[in-house]
């Protein structure tokens, strides 16, 4: 696949993955050498998702096939690294097969053009990136991502299998300084979103640092609950104001378990990740004193 199908959201994955090996693995030394420390990186890829680093992996390898040749050394570290941990082969034998001049495919577009899909080998799809071009809520992209989840939760299992693993990507405004949450069209997208499905907090992906959950609930809060300075932005609202966004859609969260079968508190610490754990204790004691659980 031609990379430029791949996500940006992936592609920046991969960099922090890239850049956190750089940062905490690489050892210097006074004669310009450089040394990738050994425990620094098992324990790296102890703590990713398997499916990231096996992105990495991909990536790297891809990079090797397609430019200059030497990108293979950081995966066959990471491989390595992943085998000592875990006493997998899997992504060791990926690259001896791409040493062998093996062409490795890197990941799959759906044929509708909305869903971008990233594969592990031989695995189901792990990450589905929901690429939504018209940011309209009104628009055929948005009205077409409603009517798939209407249609993926006819069957409760469909809706399990992608609890966590959704990211939304609005390559339109790629180029836009303002965070997404602060774009009209990003707002009024998610917000259709938000009226269709209450609970679509269960689809989001819940890793801390991509900030999809944050992003989501954010364009949900009135803009003038943030402060905005070039390249950063502040919250200043309340606690209470965020608990009132957040309280009826985490209980949507805990009854949409009820259908899916999932444990509703594990749901609900999951997405509750995403903010400094004040907030997070203060909402979990809110949901419990309204349902018990």
């Amino acid at each position: 696949m031609d990379r430029g199908a791949v996500s940006d959201f992936i592609t920046r994955r991969i960099e922090t993955y890239v850049d956190k090996v750089r940062l905490e693995a690489m050892v210097s030394y006074g004669d310009g050498k450089v040394q990738l420390d050994t425990n620094r990186l098992r324990a790296i890829v102890r703590d990713e998702p398997r499916e990231v680093t096996e992105l990495v992996v991909r990536d790297q390898i891809e990079k090797n096939q397609k430019g200059p040749a030497g990108r293979l050394q950081l995966a066959l570290m990471l491989a390595t690294a992943y085998q000592l941990e875990f006493g997998d082969d899997q992504l060791m034998d990926l690259v001896g097969n791409a040493t062998h001049g093996e062409s490795i495919p890197y990941g799959l577009l759906m044929p509708d053009g909305v869903l971008q899909e990233e594969t592990r080998l031989g695995s189901p799809l792990q990450v589905r990136i929901l690429s939504i071009e018209n940011d309209d809520p009104q628009g055929e992209t948005v009205q077409n991502l409603i009517r798939i989840f209407a249609e993926i939760e006819r069957q409760p299992s469909n809706a399990q299998m992608l609890h966590g693993r959704a990211a939304l990507s609005f390559p339109h405004y790629d180029d836009d300084p303002r965070p997404n949450f602060a774009i009209p069209g990003i707002r009024a997208c998610i917000a259709a979103l938000d009226a269709r499905f209450p609970y679509y907090l269960y689809y989001i992906m819940p890793e801390v640092r991509t900030e999809q959950i944050l992003s989501y609930a954010n364009s949900l809060l009135p803009l003038e609950l943030f402060d905005f300075m070039p390249g950063i932005w502040a919250y200043i609202g309340t606690e209470a104001e965020l608990i009132d966004l957040l309280f009826p859609r985490m209980l949507a969260v805990r009854r949409f378990c009820g259908m899916t079968g999932d444990d509703p508190g594990e749901i609900t610490r999951d997405i509750l990740l995403s903010y400094p754990e004040p907030l997070a204790s203060a909402m979990s004691r809110v949901l419990r004193s309204a349902d018990g659980l």
